[in-house]
């Protein structure tokens, strides 16, 4: 009875996080586009829908009779398929919307087009391409609109149950159903719910464990995310790095335990302060934290520093040196968070000259 209940407690807490948990569409765009399978996986979107809008013109060409009604179905599958082609070829990456409406209007299209042919098992083949569509939907889209699409397949599934049992029998159509659920989305489901966990194993290893904040690298991951969504030139990107005067001092003094409180108690004063201006909080390390702030001035930013110096002075009663970089005209790539990381850090060095400072970074 034991190993049950801790069975349903542990199989409970991994759908809670698969449900819950799980990233959003601009994290899993991140997530593919640094192992560099971002664009191999819109080129088989495109090839994919191609193929659609193919049979959709073969099956208008080569079945007859077909009635109107079905002859305009297929035309609109074609153009469908042909819209959503270029699409994710052309133009920026779609969001998560246009992104979970084309895998709505794909599944819907793959079953419009396959339930023109006159032979069920014909249909039950063209539905069998859903698993291409479903495994795409897998990987892009958040749990809940993936379970949407999942609920279109399995509507398509069933539709094409029964004309199979009128001229198969029954078990042929339960085990052709059975075949075609494992295919689109059993696999599908497991794929998105291991990527899901993952992600989650990812997201950890960029999380500080003291504070809960970012670390340096889930620094970077959300300065990713945050980049590829803007054009250049967006908007002013700024970087505080801050860093605890006499550190060493508590440390040494009143022993690691009370260091740590004091390291606890500053990233969430940066929470606190840091919220107004939705800046990105991270411990890069040792008694040093950075905030990334997007779309604020220079002026804001250092307004923002003081702000945090004074309120880290009276509520953790250590005092900070801080260093500030604003780049107000900036182009939005990569090494622009290594370069304004590089030259806060220059200003906050010159903080540490006289200690409880801000200064600007030249």
């Amino acid at each position: 009875m034991t190993t049950r209940a801790s069975l349903r407690t542990t199989l409970t807490e991994l759908v809670s996080a698969w449900w819950f948990g799980g990233p959003t569409y601009d994290e899993r765009i991140t997530y593919l586009r640094n192992r560099s399978l971002l664009g191999l996986i819109r080129a088989a979107v495109s090839i994919c829908a191609f193929l659609l809008g193919l049979m959709s013109i073969g099956l208008l060409i080569n079945i007859a009779p077909l009635s109107t009604p079905v002859q305009v179905r297929l035309v609109v599958c074609a153009f469908v398929a042909a819209f959503w082609a270029v699409r994710w070829q052309v133009g920026p990456l779609p969001g998560a919307r246009e992104a979970a409406v084309f895998v709505a209007t794909s599944i819907i299209a793959i079953y419009g087009a396959s339930s023109a042919q006159h032979d069920p098992v014909g249909v039950a083949l063209g539905v069998a391409s859903l698993a291409m569509i479903a495994t795409f939907g897998a990987l892009i889209l958040t749990t809940r609109w993936f379970v949407v699409s999942m609920v279109l397949v399995a509507a398509a599934i069933a539709a094409t149950a029964p004309p199979i049992a009128a001229v198969h029998g029954m078990f042929n159509a339960g085990l052709a159903s059975a075949i075609l659920a494992g295919a689109t989305i059993g696999v599908p489901g497991t794929m998105q719910f291991g990527m899901t966990f993952s992600w989650l194993d990812t997201a950890e290893a960029g999380t500080d464990p003291l504070t809960g904040i970012p670390n340096r690298r889930g620094l970077r991951t959300r300065w990713t995310t945050w980049a590829m969504r803007r054009s250049p030139s967006a908007e002013h990107v700024g970087v505080l790095v801050l860093d605890l005067d006499h550190f060493k001092e508590i440390n040494d003094g009143r022993g690691h335990a009370a260091g740590d409180e004091v390291l606890v108690h500053v990233a969430r004063v940066l929470r606190v302060e840091g919220a107004a201006d939705d800046a990105v909080i991270a411990r890069l390390g040792g008694d040093e934290f950075a905030l990334l702030v997007m779309g604020r001035s220079t002026q804001e930013c250092l307004d923002l520093g003081d702000r945090i110096r004074r309120a880290v002075a009276g509520d953790a009663g250590v005092t900070t040196s801080i260093g500030v970089a604003v780049d107000e005209h900036p182009d939005v790539d990569a090494s622009l968070l290594t370069a304004l990381l590089e030259d806060a850090d220059r200003g906050m060095y010159e903080a540490k000259r006289t200690r409880d400072a801000v200064v600007l970074a030249s």
